[in-house]
């Protein structure tokens, strides 16, 4: 009897994660300016300048009505793997009633093709978004990066779409 009525459970548990694994997606855009910086001429760093962020993860936002702020925010690239990454701290304001959720980010972007000329445009076709925690090696949110865009022009931009993986 123990084991028919466990096995009864199974597909309301696994329906269950399945929606929650492929359900909750985000968007983001930012601008990000070179920085000037005399001391760093060899390190290429961005800052960021604009930022829009969109998701319908009720655990960041549990009112569907929040706004958003990135502070801090840089992009990088990563001398070691050739990709590049971001970093900065997520402000979360929900519905302006309390003082904002602040999270840690990392993103991690895998470049596919960079195309060449004055105005670059780089393919992001992978990589991680890490909100929370520790953002880099174990975030509490986790997204796997979709797709998206890292144009090289006079500004970057950078476009991603992310669906939650944790």
């Amino acid at each position: 009897m123990l084991a028919l009525s466990l096995i009864s459970t199974m597909p309301i548990i696994f329906n269950y994660s399945i929606h929650m694994a492929f359900g909750q997606e985000l968007e983001m855009e930012a601008d990000f300016i070179r920085q000037e910086n005399e001391f760093l001429y060899d390190d290429v760093v961005y800052d960021m300048v604009t930022f829009n962020f969109t998701t319908n993860d009720n655990r960041i936002c549990p009112s569907n009505t929040c706004t958003y702020t990135f502070e801090d925010g840089q992009l990088s690239p990563d001398l070691i793997s050739g990709e590049y990454a971001v970093d900065g701290t997520l402000n979360v304001d929900v519905n302006r009633t309390s003082e904002p959720t602040t999270y840690d980010v990392r993103i991690d972007l895998k470049i596919n093709d960079m195309l060449g000329g004055a105005n670059r445009t780089a393919n992001v076709n992978g990589g991680t978004i890490g909100i929370g925690g520790n953002a880099l090696f174990d975030p509490i949110y986790k997204y796997q990066v979709i797709n998206g865009t890292l144009d090289f022009g006079e500004s970057t931009l950078l476009y991603l779409r992310a669906t939650k993986t944790q």
